[in-house]
């Protein structure tokens, strides 16, 4: 229930919005159409900021809903899949979300989106608990047919290297890569995540649960290289790329790295939503010490009015 946060610096520090204190589930951009736009999927229904995410609205068509996952279509911002929850699979809508219609896909559970960018009425979901993990629609979204392998889906990405034949899809068995718009897949990382592949121009991110890091491909994912350095949490949730670098999130906290094979490095500053299991006062120096579920060890010296994380994050254990 940590709301979104907002950051201006690439994601080096960050800063509470107006939406806070809400399941947030997935958060997505307008598009290069609405550069300023966003939309975040929550339990208590879709949200919309057309100020760069600084304050929220209600999507009027969508308002109570539980919203798994969003997208928007990269040319059309006016044109939305949204993923409900309760294995109903998603909905479409051409309005900016004022009215919402069943396009066949009403099972199931959408876990991520991408749309192709020379092609954009070619848009693909990613759904888990159904018998394929990706599906592509080629009218918009209108209609969808399965083209995945037959594991649980949890993300994709399109066109990392700007072509549309290839794309790379999260999954619960691992990475799988196809070179040939989805008609056939390699299983390129093995281990489940739930976390997107992410691609900088170059090089390639795929963060694994079970390995405890994340592989990197500098060759357009022929092979690829296991990174723990830095890292001591690594339940993957998310991940995107920014002018500081590539961003990893897990159930807890934020990693930064700048380049493959380069230390991760905690990002999280201003973050303040965290599970504390114990704190520890050293009078001589007026230190103050929190350990937090994930969040690592953080460092205040003015009394707990300020705190910095110290890096590298070190977790709570019991003594």
């Amino acid at each position: 229930a940590g709301g979104v946060w907002r950051s201006t610096d690439g994601g080096i520090t960050w800063s509470e919005t107006e939406l806070v204190s809400v399941q947030v589930n997935d958060v997505c951009s307008g598009g290069p159409a609405a550069p300023d736009c966003f939309y975040a999927a929550t339990r208590i229904g879709l949200y919309v900021s057309t100020d760069n995410g600084l304050t929220w609205n209600t999507v009027s068509g969508m308002a109570s809903s539980y919203v798994l996952g969003i997208g928007v279509n990269s040319e059309d911002p006016d044109l939305l899949i949204a993923g409900l929850s309760s294995d109903t699979g998603i909905r479409r809508s051409v309005d900016g979300g004022d009215t919402w219609e069943t396009v066949g896909l009403n099972s199931g559970f959408m876990k991520g989106f991408d749309c192709d960018p020379d092609h954009p009425d070619t848009m693909y979901v990613a759904m888990s608990s159904m018998s394929s993990s990706l599906y592509r629609s080629v009218d918009g979204g209108a209609s969808w047919a399965p083209i995945g392998p037959d594991v649980s889906g949890w993300d994709v990405l399109v066109a990392p290297f700007g072509s549309g034949e290839t794309i790379i899809l999260s999954t619960s068995d691992g990475f799988y890569m196809s070179a040939d718009c989805g008609a056939s897949w390699d299983l390129v990382v093995s281990g489940a995540s739930y976390a997107p592949a992410v691609c900088d121009g170059t090089n390639l991110y795929a963060p694994g649960i079970a390995a405890g890091g994340v592989y990197e491909s500098t060759d357009q994912g022929t092979t690829w290289t296991l990174n723990t350095q830095g890292i001591v949490a690594s339940f993957w949730q998310a991940g995107c790329f920014s002018s500081a670098g590539y961003l990893v999130g897990h159930w807890g906290g934020i990693y930064r790295t700048a380049a493959p094979g380069d230390n991760y490095v905690v990002s999280q500053q201003g973050i303040s939503n965290t599970f504390i299991h114990s704190v520890s006062y050293i009078a001589s120096t007026g230190t103050l010490l929190a350990g937090g579920e994930s969040h690592g060890l953080w460092k205040s010296t003015d009394d707990g009015v300020s705190w910095d994380i110290i890096t590298p994050c070190l977790l709570y254990t019991s003594p």
